[in-house]
């Protein structure tokens, strides 16, 4: 019998997956993005990619621009952190178990 805590989603949804949908909402592109947030296109460009931690100082510019708390936004990229960690971690013990 498989125990609740052993079930593991398949997919989490990425910090940049939430971006976009707030953009989307907006019709807004990178550039307004860019403008709202008071960010570089190239800044913008990583945060869609999930190449940067969403910072103290990106989740409250976040927040700002999408009228959510920067705690949602800090949740959201910590919640993706830990799930790459715990794959990363798995990957890791097969590999492992596999050269054995």
């Amino acid at each position: 019998m498989t125990s609740v805590k052993s079930l593991k989603p398949f997919y989490v949804p990425t910090p940049a997956d939430f971006i976009k949908e707030q953009m989307e909402i907006r019709d807004w592109t990178q550039k307004d993005l860019a403008d709202a947030l008071g960010y570089s296109p190239q800044m913008v460009l990583n945060l869609l990619k999930n190449r940067i931690l969403i910072t103290i100082e990106v989740a409250k510019a976040l927040g700002e621009a999408f009228n959510q708390t920067p705690q949602y936004w800090l949740n959201l990229d910590s919640i993706y952190r830990l799930h790459l960690h715990e794959n990363t971690q798995a990957d890791e013990a097969v590999t492992v178990h596999a050269l054995s």
